[in-house]
């Protein structure tokens, strides 16, 4: 009986000697961590206000394509006669390490998506007689072209061997493009002189 009697004096004696500030953890850290928590919002507030008048938006050092400085011709023999070619990916690669200036058409096979932009591509190589080279999707996996663009169909302009511009198959803004041969031609002219 003495045993239990010590076992119940010291669990009485322990709880008695129990400081309150450790009986009550969650309320004092709760308490910090909303004050830090309100101090980083601010902080983040004050310092995004702050970094966005000290810095110019993004599109600003992007090149505006349409002005006129940076149209270019490309080379005699695309503007000889209107067709659309097939081109192969050991072909179009020996174009573009000739540092030759043209464009390219790369689509698939058999998909739905493709047919306006195949058909708008054939209506402007003979209405404005320019050779446009056209590659399948198989051809296209075994150029560069695969690695900048993600999805066919699509057109490529390319400028001494360099890409210059591409139709965005997911881009609102290439839509007219895709849609219609004065849409194609309006993107053209952008970047090329036609004739």
């Amino acid at each position: 009986m003495s045993a239990l009697f010590v076992r119940y004096n010291l669990t009485v004696t322990m709880k008695k000697r129990t400081p309150k500030a450790i009986k009550e953890p969650a309320e004092f850290s709760h308490k910090h961590l909303n004050r830090i928590a309100l101090f980083v919002c601010a902080f983040g507030l004050l310092f995004s206000i702050y970094y966005c008048q000290n810095h110019p938006p993004i599109t600003t050092y992007i090149e505006d394509p349409v002005s006129e400085s940076t149209k270019f011709r490309l080379d005699d023999e695309y503007y000889r006669a209107g067709e659309l070619r097939d081109i192969a990916a050991a072909d179009f690669n020996q174009l573009v390490a000739d540092k030759k200036s043209f464009i390219v058409m790369a689509h698939m096979l058999i998909c739905p998506a493709e047919a306006p932009l195949h058909t708008t591509t054939q209506t402007l190589t003979s209405t404005d007689n320019l050779v446009i080279y056209g590659m399948t999707e198989e051809e296209f996996k075994q150029t560069s072209l695969s690695e900048t663009i993600k999805y066919l169909p699509t057109a490529a302009i390319y400028r001494d061997g360099e890409l210059v511009a591409w139709l965005d198959a997911e881009s609102d803004a290439d839509l007219p493009a895709y849609k219609s041969a004065d849409g194609l031609r309006d993107w053209l002219s952008r970047y090329i002189e036609l004739q």
